[in-house]
């Protein structure tokens, strides 16, 4: 799940200079009053760098709805602010597909369409890419590792309390409840058959499947720690 997510932010970064560069070129169309390149080659320009990216665009939506129906349709609040803007950010392109093919007498909106597309544009992939690769950059890595292990340690302890009279940690065998080593390298959770998600993981922690018995009432910083424990197994 990782690495479709790593995937998902790298082949996002050519939209980044899809955008800028046809905002340029329609600057130099539109904005220049003598012309140093012919408006016709980069209008055409224009136009085939565009769809290019918007079918990129869309796959990559694809494959981002792929990822939500692999966690079970659950996002974060900037995952869903992102969604929303991708959203938005496909209308808009349509709209000035549309405009552009079908309703010319409209025509005189699409260079301001084309600002609202690239701000909406840069938005959306700040949100995805941008907070990605912020979030994996070397200056903040060190201090992310130490806070993960003090976490993993937290999730051990509660889990030796809570949980290890049903589960093994450090066994596949089944004690009363299925044993947990090396779940984070299988593709699917014991019993229920859904996919190793932190997700779904926290799904199980509070509306478990069988008979294991729900542990709604716990913190949910303690619930993350267990998680985040189960995924080194």
């Amino acid at each position: 799940m990782e690495g479709l997510i790593k995937l998902k932010a790298w082949l996002s970064l050519p939209l980044f200079g899809v955008g800028i560069f046809n905002m340029l070129v329609i600057f130099e169309v539109l904005g220049r009053q003598n012309k140093t390149s012919n408006p016709q080659v980069l209008r055409k320009l224009h136009k085939t760098v565009g769809w290019m990216g918007f079918l990129w665009m869309l796959f990559i939506s694809l494959l981002c709805v792929y990822l939500i129906k692999q966690t079970s349709g659950a996002m974060t609040p900037r995952g869903a602010v992102h969604a929303l803007t991708a959203l938005i950010l496909l209308f808009l392109m349509m709209v000035k597909i549309l405009i552009v093919r079908s309703y010319r007498k409209l025509y005189s909106f699409v260079p301001g369409l084309g600002m609202v597309i690239f701000a909406s544009l840069m938005t959306t992939l700040v949100l995805s890419s941008g907070t990605y690769f912020l979030a994996h950059s070397g200056s903040g890595h060190v201090h992310a590792d130490s806070q993960k292990r003090d976490l993993v340690k937290k999730g051990q302890s509660i889990f030796n309390s809570l949980c290890a009279g049903c589960h093994y940690s450090d066994s596949s065998d089944r004690k009363i409840g299925p044993g947990l080593k090396g779940l984070s390298r299988l593709n699917n959770l014991p019993l229920s058959g859904r996919p190793v998600t932190r997700e779904n993981l926290l799904d199980q922690l509070n509306n478990p499947y069988g008979t294991m018995p729900s542990f709604q009432g716990l913190s949910e910083e303690h619930k993350k720690a267990i998680i985040e424990f189960l995924l080194t197994l």
